[in-house]
């Protein structure tokens, strides 16, 4: 499951294609509804206490201990080198899995390009362009691959995936976002297995980081049902419903820490919602965003866009 651990500069390299590319590639499709990632501190905090619209139960936790889960719940080893061990594992991979899907991705583009070629020429100069220079970083990104190990696509993202559970579980944050939002594409159906093991780690991992003040957990809490029937092969809604209130309620509490123009956006979303809203739906949301920023969002970074769940 594990990748080499000597190979921290590949990744690096990696890391800058993924981000060059990766305007062609989204991890994430629901970037136009949420909020930008950030965590903050969580010293002298009080316990979460669980909103409605989660299908699983969100334990409020204990105060969290240095480098743990507030939950405790944290396996295997937890010396500070097989820590980074499976830190570089989770990045490489991410890094491994992303680049192969921009890749994917550029070539459907071009391919899409020439199929218009035939079939409506009047746009080919447009698809052209939006499309230039595809060829070029398609040949780059392959040239890194290599670093990889020169695996299948579906070899990647399989041990992307198994990294990513791994690392969540030693309780790395970035890693348990990423699992929650469920961005993997494993070329098949969940197993049951699977299923089970999501529906009792997510809950507790949006638990803790929203305790922890982490801005990515209100973005995926308040994922609507418009985007949640898109995410076909995605468990982010077996423990999110997007129902009205919950989805008003985490809007309330991004706005408090949005700024410029998607403090706007976020104002919008809030006055046309998806699914209407009573007036005491209002009210509660507005006082529990209160009480939950004052409590654990204070010292969070400013919202200014959207989200990066797997990045």
């Amino acid at each position: 499951m594990l990748n080499s651990s000597g190979n921290r500069k590949a990744a690096a390299v990696l890391s800058v294609v993924a981000f060059s590319v990766i305007a062609f590639f989204s991890l994430s499709s629901r970037s136009n509804e949420q909020v930008v990632s950030g965590s903050g501190s969580n010293d002298g905090r009080t316990a979460y206490s669980a909103p409605v619209g989660t299908r699983a139960s969100l334990m409020a936790p204990p105060p969290a201990t240095a480098n743990r889960s507030a939950h405790g719940d944290t396996q295997g080893p937890h010396d500070s080198a097989f820590q980074m061990k499976v830190m570089d594992a989770y990045v490489t991979s991410r890094q491994c899995a992303t680049v192969m899907r921009s890749i994917d991705s550029m070539r459907r583009q071009i391919s899409a390009c020439d199929a218009v070629a035939s079939t409506a020429p009047g746009s080919e100069a447009r698809c052209r362009e939006n499309t230039a220079g595809f060829d070029e970083k398609v040949k780059a990104s392959e040239a890194l691959l290599s670093s990889c190990g020169q695996k299948s696509q579906a070899s990647l993202e399989k041990e992307f995936y198994d990294n990513v559970v791994l690392a969540a579980k030693q309780g790395i944050e970035d890693a348990r976002i990423c699992y929650v939002s469920s961005s993997f594409d494993l070329g098949r159906d969940w197993s049951p297995e699977e299923i089970a093991q999501y529906k009792n780690d997510a809950p507790k991992y949006i638990d803790d980081a929203l305790n922890q003040g982490d801005w990515r957990a209100v973005g995926l809490m308040m994922t609507s049902p418009r985007v949640l029937s898109h995410l076909t092969n995605s468990l982010l809604g077996q423990i999110v419903t997007g129902d009205a209130a919950t989805t008003y309620r985490m809007n309330r509490l991004a706005r408090l820490g949005a700024t410029d123009g998607y403090a706007a956006q976020l104002d919008t979303m809030a006055q046309y919602p998806d699914q209407p809203l009573s007036s005491q739906d209002i009210v509660q949301g507005d006082l529990w965003a209160k009480r939950m920023y004052e409590q654990h969002f204070l010292r969070s970074p400013a919202l200014s866009g959207a989200p990066a769940y797997c990045e």
